[in-house]
């Protein structure tokens, strides 16, 4: 490699560096603002959580906690069944495991996808042989989950549109998430479709660097996927689930906050705020997806979408606590194996 090359190459990372630490700054600034507004406008009040505290409340809202773990459990089982096909064979109980302990990042890294790399790492630590598999068996199980949530959210916008169940269509905001539904779902649809044709043409032009190399792996991976309709049905089918089970938790949560809004009322407007909520305007989505609930909500006359997602939120993180719990017993039992490996071999 030349001179010119290499400052070339370390130009171009020390850009690249200080470029995502504008942009984590930029969301940092975006999420703090739209919390500050949250609390000074009243969408989010403190005096709406004096409602959780009895014994009913409680009960609901522990509840919606084991729903929130039993939705990684659905989704341990879409990865499962993702990561066989792709030939990494493991148990489910620990594909389980992993995606917990990933959960638990996910709530507590200043990330979107925080969660994602470390299941990845765990996931790819026995199996290095199998990384660029398992690279593409992430992006595509998360492929499905937002192709369950966008077919979902399109049924629900559709009956906001009839206004259905004394739902309200909310002008813009209503064609807005319906006009991001529609590409989400045109691009799922042309991927599948298409994803096998011009694979050919296009080796010659990406293979010849690391990246395009990568690239094309995953194309060939998501390919292959393609061709399997039974698994692309039956994860979508998960998907379907996930998003259900998600929506009837946030359900416990308003009936816990004294809400007065119907169980079809809620499945309608969250699977809006999970759609929309997922465009990573701010660390984590904290405040955006709040705002963004506020907004949804009270386009239906309803208060407390805001404070509704902040005590959702809350709940979320504390039952990814789970995940802490079975990433310290992993490293525990590992020190113990290590000592005991120690041990015979001093002996």
């Amino acid at each position: 490699m030349t001179d010119y090359s290499q400052n070339l190459l370390m130009f171009s990372l020390k850009s690249k560096n200080v470029s995502s630490k504008l942009m984590f700054g930029l969301k940092l600034i975006v999420a703090f603002g739209l919390i500050f507004y949250l609390f000074y406008s009243g969408k989010i009040s403190v005096f709406v959580l004096k409602d959780l505290l009895n014994f009913k409340s409680f009960l609901l809202i522990f509840l919606c906690g084991a729903l929130v773990l039993c939705i990684q459990i659905f989704r341990s089982f879409r990865l499962w069944l993702l990561l066989r096909t792709s030939g990494v064979m493991l148990p489910f109980g620990r594909c389980a495991k992993t995606v917990l302990i990933g959960f638990f990042y996910n709530n507590f890294l200043p990330t979107s996808g925080g969660g994602d790399i470390v299941v990845g790492y765990y996931l790819a630590t026995p199996n290095r042989n199998k990384l660029s598999e398992i690279v593409g068996t992430l992006l595509y199980d998360r492929f499905l989950g937002l192709l369950g949530l966008a077919l979902l959210a399109l049924c629900a916008q559709g009956l906001i549109l009839y206004q259905a169940f004394g739902l309200i269509w909310p002008g813009n905001i209503g064609w807005g998430g319906l006009g991001i539904t529609g590409a989400l779902i045109a691009i799922f649809a042309f991927t599948v479709i298409f994803g096998k044709i011009r694979l050919k043409s296009l080796e010659n032009i990406i293979s010849r660097v690391f990246i395009g190399r990568l690239l094309l792996n995953l194309l060939r991976q998501f390919s292959e996927f393609g061709t399997n309709w039974r698994l692309i049905f039956a994860c979508i089918g998960i998907s379907l689930v996930i998003n259900l089970v998600g929506c009837t938790a946030l359900y416990m949560v308003s009936v816990a906050m004294n809400g007065e809004i119907s169980f079809v009322q809620t499945i309608v407007l969250g699977l809006q705020v999970f759609l929309i909520g997922m465009i990573p305007l701010s660390p984590g989505n904290i405040g955006w997806q709040e705002w963004w609930a506020g907004l949804v909500w009270s386009s239906q006359d309803f208060a407390f979408g805001a404070s509704l997602w902040l005590v959702y939120r809350m709940v979320a993180a504390v039952s990814s606590l789970a995940g802490a719990v079975l990433y310290l017993s992993e490293n525990r039992i590992g020190e113990e194996d290590e000592g005991r490996v120690l041990s015979s071999s001093i002996g």
